[in-house]
């Protein structure tokens, strides 16, 4: 198989407005006089293995559009690479770390540690073995984070280049 037919892209499906209040006006995100926010949804449907067994190909999954939200380690997120590589396709990932935090991978063992800590990580496919470009330990840099797919022989993430560090400003939002 290719290595751009292994890569996880999803497909817009609709987009959705929800409000924590009814009788919203309709701008997404935007903070109601009276402290309730609006939130938008977006559904997109999976392509691709990379998040195996968490999410399988086919899996219709709704994104919570939050600008300005935390993200943390665990949160499974949907985003636009940098590269112009993969023509605005959306990536669906795990963060694996936050800014300021040490990722190293450990091939032989198939194991990650994030600032000298194994990961416990019950929700892989697999342990890690496959390195693609990554060379470790990195440091995500302040408004970054780091992210791999749960079928991590078969996800291009952060550990290549291609993909790298994911700029703040490039997600899309947290599966929800």
């Amino acid at each position: 198989m290719k290595k751009s037919t292994t890569i996880l892209l999803v497909t817009l499906l609709l987009l959705t407005l929800v409000s924590c209040k009814s009788g919203s006006n309709g701008n997404a995100l935007q903070e109601e006089s009276d402290g309730q926010a609006t939130h938008a949804i977006e559904v997109i449907v999976m392509e691709g293995s990379s998040m195996l067994p968490t999410i399988a190909e086919g899996d219709e999954l709704s994104i919570m559009l939050d600008e300005g939200g935390t993200l943390s380690p665990g949160d499974i997120i949907a985003f636009f690479p940098q590269s112009d590589t993969f023509d605005g396709a959306v990536f669906v990932k795990r963060i694996i770390a936050v800014e300021g935090q040490t990722i190293d991978i450990d091939f032989d063992f198939g194991q990650v540690f994030v600032d000298g800590v194994q990961l416990d990580e019950s929700y892989i496919n697999e342990p890690t073995y496959n390195r693609l470009s990554f060379e470790g330990p990195v440091t995500v840099p302040a408004g970054y984070v780091f992210v791999m797919g749960d079928n991590r022989n078969h996800s291009v993430d952060s550990r290549d280049a291609s993909i790298g560090f994911i700029d703040i400003p490039h997600v899309l939002g947290v599966v929800v």
